[in-house]
């Protein structure tokens, strides 16, 4: 698993909101998932004191590409501040910090391909028996039987 870290700062505005912001981290492995998790994070009106209505601090991760050589996943995150006229009318700003969490996707290693020996010539199935089930003093004895007849 791999954990970065990072900010977004939301400069003062006013009018519009809630705002979004994004980046974009590139990772050297397939990631199999990734989730973004909200740390931190700070709001306040940049021109006197005002109530807090409605606060919105949302983060939404996105795999963009995904391949055995790397990955890239965005990270957006929204923020709003706003008093309770139901208008995005008063100057705010602030940060959002987050981390976040990557888990690769796991490694699948080629097959291992055994060749297979021509009849009479394994050597490993004399040794713990054969797939039919015989044991070495089954087979002993089944050679003698054959060699009387």
């Amino acid at each position: 698993m791999l954990i970065l870290t990072g900010v977004f700062d939301f400069p003062a505005s006013r009018g519009s909101g809630p705002r979004s912001m994004g980046t974009t981290f590139t990772v050297a492995r397939r990631v199999g998932q990734a989730s973004a998790v909200l740390t931190g994070y700070t709001a306040e009106y940049t021109t006197g004191d005002h109530n807090f209505g409605r606060l919105i601090v949302t983060l939404e991760t996105q795999i963009i590409s995904n391949s055995a050589n790397g990955a890239q996943i965005r990270v957006t995150a929204f923020y709003g501040l706003r008093d309770f006229s139901g208008n995005w009318d008063d100057t705010y700003q602030g940060q959002v910090r987050f981390a976040l969490l990557v888990e690769f996707a796991a490694r699948i290693e080629p097959p291992i391909v055994l060749a297979r020996r021509k009849a009479g010539r394994g050597r490993a199935l004399r040794s713990s028996g054969t797939a039919t089930g015989m044991t070495r003093s089954s087979r002993r004895s089944r050679r003698r039987s054959s060699r009387s007849r």
